[in-house]
């Protein structure tokens, strides 16, 4: 089953630019039959306090060995518990425009989770099928 790149190859546009006061902005661009894909994947986006920590100080911090323990652990959307903003514009051409808006602290935990998002061909044409349902 072929796997394919959310942040590279699913989408017009993935802008990441930091900003002057250390935030980070990401602005994606998703053609219209992706949108409910791209919906669906960013709200599934959990992190735990031991990811957080590890992002933040790195393999050297002590909890980074509880890294490969993280999934019994209190689980946190990433949408709003980790960002300053997170907005999502229906454009006239059909497409979605996501805004993320990430303090400096999350910056290396939602690259890192961003970079780690893929769909499959599977997946496409259920999300497709969704998108056609909603218009």
């Amino acid at each position: 089953m072929e796997k394919y790149s959310l942040t590279l190859e699913v989408n017009d546009h993935f802008l990441p630019n930091h900003l002057e006061d250390g935030r980070l902005i990401i602005s994606i661009l998703v053609p219209e039959k992706f949108r409910w894909l791209w919906i669906a994947k960013l709200n599934k986006l959990h992190t735990t306090d031991v990811e957080i920590e590890y992002y933040r100080y790195g393999e050297n911090h002590p909890c980074s060995a509880d890294i490969r323990n993280s999934e019994n652990m209190e689980q946190y959307k990433m949408i709003g518990e980790t960002t300053d903003h997170y907005y999502t514009t229906f454009l006239d051409d059909g497409r979605l425009e996501i805004s993320i808006l990430i303090p400096e602290r999350f910056i290396g935990l939602w690259i890192n989770k961003l970079n780690d998002l893929y769909t499959t061909d599977e997946e496409i044409e259920y999300y497709q099928s969704e998108n056609d349902k909603r218009e």
